[in-house]
């Protein structure tokens, strides 16, 4: 089935690396799109085919400690830490289940931009998730939306859903569609501190599928099964030489 167009962006299913090699560079979704997209999208062939869809974003999560060395972090930022040297990022996490970013030049950049957000990972409130002994979350009640999450977690949970108003909107949407909770994933700190110690490592934003059966539409900032024939990337198609 060929996904439909949205704005002019498509589709492209397949491995990471071949999938986003199909779009024009620079036009990636990023999550918070790709939720925005699934609520606001009026064609409901185009709206179901997004709310089906597992999704890779653009956006990167770097971990790794202060400069003291004790207190785990999460930079959570655009995805050009990692897309601006797939090949190689795709490489290592084939291989290791991790990107080492290895130009401090880059890591300094993406720490300091003014759209990545530094976290402490133990201000999370996190638990752990299935028998993935690295994954741990926190929930998120689409009900309640902000209220019960702390400063830490409203701030990383409007990377996918939007800040303020477009947050509501979204846990809306949610709560009407019956998925009562989602949740946010993230590196468990213990592995962060073992992992990083001496250099940060990276991964890559994953939007799961919309559904009521298992937290549709959570956001895992973890992603890193780079092979996988199922999941997607949306941007505009590359254009021909």
């Amino acid at each position: 089935m060929q996904s439909p167009t949205l704005d002019g962006a498509v589709d492209r299913i397949g491995p990471l690396h071949m999938a986003y090699s199909d779009l024009e560079p620079g036009t990636m979704w990023a999550a918070q799109q790709l939720t925005n997209a699934r609520r606001t999208e009026s064609n409901k062939e185009k709206r179901d085919w997004l709310r089906r869809g597992v999704y890779w974003a653009y956006n990167s999560s770097l971990y790794g400690m202060n400069d003291g060395g004790k207190v785990p972090l999460l930079y959570q930022g655009t995805g050009s830490l990692i897309f601006d040297n797939l090949e190689e990022a795709v490489r290592q996490l084939r291989t290791t289940g991790f990107y080492r970013p290895t130009r401090e030049e880059d890591i300094d950049a993406f720490k300091r931009a003014k759209d990545t957000l530094t976290l402490e990972l133990m201000e999370l409130g996190l638990k752990r998730f299935s028998d993935d002994e690295d994954m741990f979350c926190y929930n998120i009640n689409t009900l309640k939306g902000r209220q019960g999450l702390n400063s830490a977690q409203a701030a990383l949970a409007e990377v996918p859903y939007g800040p303020q108003a477009v947050f509501d909107e979204n846990m809306r949407m949610f709560y009407d569609a019956k998925i009562k909770e989602i949740l946010i994933a993230v590196l468990n700190p213990a592995r962060v501190k073992e992992l990083a110690a001496h250099r940060p490592v990276a991964r890559i934003g994953r939007m799961l599928p919309f559904n009521t059966e298992s937290l549709g539409s959570s956001f895992a900032a973890y992603g890193y099964l780079v092979d996988e024939t199922g999941d997607s990337v949306r941007g505009l198609p590359r254009k021909s030489a």
